[in-house]
């Protein structure tokens, strides 16, 4: 009998500013098995490249999802305002990687927060230092605060879950 591989990504959450918060390794197993389902059919729903409404229950929830042969970006937005930025890299193209993170990074360091609080002339620079995959990149927008900011973080983790493992190609 073989036993079964654990499911496992990385999380690289950076703060608005461009720091690096740290990098952690979650268990799909963690997780729930219902939002996990639920991640995988909105992007079996939406292919590769969606925006809109999440279903019920997530009505007021944005997502906004491109995937490109291999990696993919995400930004979820409560009633409109973006929340967090995604990057998904599952590690198959690191060329297409890379390519994707330079233009996320280019998109993300002209938001005005950014551009406001940074604090180097490069912030999120350490995106390309981080091997670990497959690995979930998030920017926390900051700009919803309690129930909601954690509902959306989860929704993200989930998401990220339902991308690396389980849309149909082994993964």
């Amino acid at each position: 009998m073989s036993k079964a591989i654990a499911q496992v990504f990385h999380a690289a959450p950076f703060a608005f500013d461009g720091e690096l918060l740290g990098v952690g390794a979650w268990q799909v197993s963690a997780l729930s098995p219902r939002w996990v389902e639920f991640g995988r059919e909105v992007l079996r729903t939406g292919g590769s490249a969606f925006h809109g409404p999440l279903p019920s229950p997530f009505e007021r929830v944005g997502l906004c999802f491109t995937s490109v042969s291999g990696p993919a970006l995400a930004t979820f937005s409560l009633d409109g305002v973006p929340v967090a930025s995604s990057a998904y890299l599952r590690g198959d193209d690191l060329t297409a990687e890379r390519q994707l993170l330079e233009m996320f990074l280019e998109s993300v360091r002209r938001v005005d927060i950014v551009r406001k609080t940074q604090r180097t002339s490069q912030p999120f620079v350490e995106v390309f230092s981080i091997a670990e995959r497959p690995l979930h990149v998030v920017i926390s927008w900051g700009v919803s605060e309690g129930d909601d900011g954690s509902m959306i973080a989860e929704l993200g983790t989930h998401f990220a879950a339902a991308f690396f493992y389980g849309r149909g190609n082994g993964q």
